[in-house]
């Protein structure tokens, strides 16, 4: 199994998963603004960072955090 994941969203790269130091769960890097408060949380698999990171995606984002979208 890989060390290192791209979370996608659609189309959309929204970070790495990488395996933590504990060498059984992955850490999550967020790349763009509207995932930034997933940044640094552990997950059990990839798949579940895959699923937090669609449901961050899925939320409405506030008005701050859409002009920073939109300048990335």
């Amino acid at each position: 199994m890989s060390d290192v994941y791209l979370i996608e969203v659609g189309n959309r790269a929204v970070g790495l998963v990488a395996r933590a130091e504990d060498g059984k769960s992955y850490r999550i890097h967020a790349a763009i603004p509207r995932a930034f408060g997933l940044d640094g949380r552990v997950f059990r698999t990839p798949d579940d960072a895959q699923a937090a990171a669609r449901k961050a995606l899925e939320e409405k984002p506030s008005p701050i955090g859409s002009e920073l979208e939109d300048a990335a």
